[in-house]
């Protein structure tokens, strides 16, 4: 189960769909870049620049890869997880919503039970006196 869903995840980074949470008032979810600050392939060919890098550019550029997608992988379960104790909290809300009105209703049948039977025993007692 784990190693499907940790495949899921990776397409979704490696797709730059990047879906994150946004609040439990707002159902919908927002998306973010798979690499944030990252400037369009035209703007990247048309610059000539080179750069020097040490150890070399394959090296930094698979260590800093690595940790990206660890981070960002992090960043998706997290959001999953708060995603998770969000609609938690609304049906626990809903729920305590819901037995409050029943309580309200429960006791307000009680009442008129209680208040009929008073009635009752007073005319009664009331027909009791006057025969």
């Amino acid at each position: 189960m784990r190693k499907g869903l940790a495949a899921v995840l990776l397409v979704c980074v490696l797709a730059g769909l990047g879906l994150y949470f946004l609040s439990h008032r707002s159902p919908s979810a927002g998306t973010a870049s798979a690499v944030p600050g990252a400037e369009p392939e035209d703007q990247l060919a048309a610059d000539a620049r080179e750069y020097l890098f040490e150890p070399n550019s394959e090296h930094i550029l698979g260590y800093l890869l690595s940790h990206y997608l660890n981070i960002y992988i992090y960043q998706v379960l997290l959001n999953a997880k708060a995603s998770e104790q969000s609609a938690r909290m609304v049906s626990m809300k809903n729920a305590t919503d819901n037995a409050d009105s029943l309580i309200e209703d429960l006791t307000l049948e009680y009442n008129k039970l209680r208040q009929g039977n008073i009635t009752k025993e007073l005319l009664e007692i009331a027909g009791g006196q006057a025969s």
